[in-house]
């Protein structure tokens, strides 16, 4: 019998920022360089106001290069506060990622992505 753990990257982090409407990029993730089978997000949005909510979009790549045009999925945070709310998800089976966000207001919102990949291997 074969014993597998989970070996985990160094994390990694970036952060966007923006006013309006426009679909503004935070992260991109590249799970296939390294053979990574997965990844734990974790975002942090913090908002000029609590009017505006924000949504997360995420989009996928074969190539790093040329990402879809309709995200695979999107979830949203509502009216994020001037404290940071915090959210994070897990992303497995993906080659490329890139990780978006949009809000319907004019509020500055920061968003905040931290992340970490990882692989299993033959303990």
């Amino acid at each position: 019998m074969t014993d597998f753990s989970r070996k985990f990257a160094a994390s990694s982090s970036d952060s966007a920022s923006w006013d309006g409407s426009a679909i503004t990029q935070i992260i991109d993730i590249d799970l296939e360089t390294n053979g990574y089978e997965g990844v734990h997000v974790v975002l942090d949005a913090v908002s000029s106001s609590t009017v505006d909510d924000i949504t997360i979009l995420c989009y996928s790549s074969l190539d790093g290069s040329n990402f879809d045009d309709i995200a695979f999925c999107s979830f949203s945070i509502s009216n994020p506060g001037t404290t940071a709310d915090q959210i994070g998800f897990i992303l497995k089976d993906w080659l490329h990622v890139r990780i978006s966000g949009q809000t319907a207001g004019n509020d500055t919102i920061t968003v905040s992505a931290s992340h970490q990949c990882w692989e299993w291997t033959d303990a």
